[in-house]
């Protein structure tokens, strides 16, 4: 796993979550039930907060399979290993 998509992911997870009130800081092991202020709509913030940073879309199919943080870095670094692999 890429420490800097980690990173970049989390930065963008922790602002969001300082937007919402929250002086928190997660890692990557974290449970997506575990995040404070989860609900649905959140979840969907997060989503398309991920989707800007990393200028990527998720399969509705990966998004109903995650159940923590670390499952996000391996989508998008999938994703990105594609893209590399298709512009070679």
């Amino acid at each position: 796993m890429s420490m800097n998509t980690e990173q970049r992911l989390l930065d963008v997870l922790n602002a969001l979550l300082k937007d919402k009130g929250h002086n928190v800081i997660l890692d990557s092991n974290i449970g997506i039930n575990n995040i404070p202020n989860m609900d649905s709509l959140f979840f969907l913030e997060i989503v398309v907060a991920f989707e800007k940073e990393f200028e990527i879309r998720f399969e509705l199919e990966d998004l109903a399979s995650q159940n923590n943080i670390k499952g996000f870095i391996d989508i998008i670094e999938s994703q990105i290993i594609w893209w590399i692999t298709i512009l070679m």
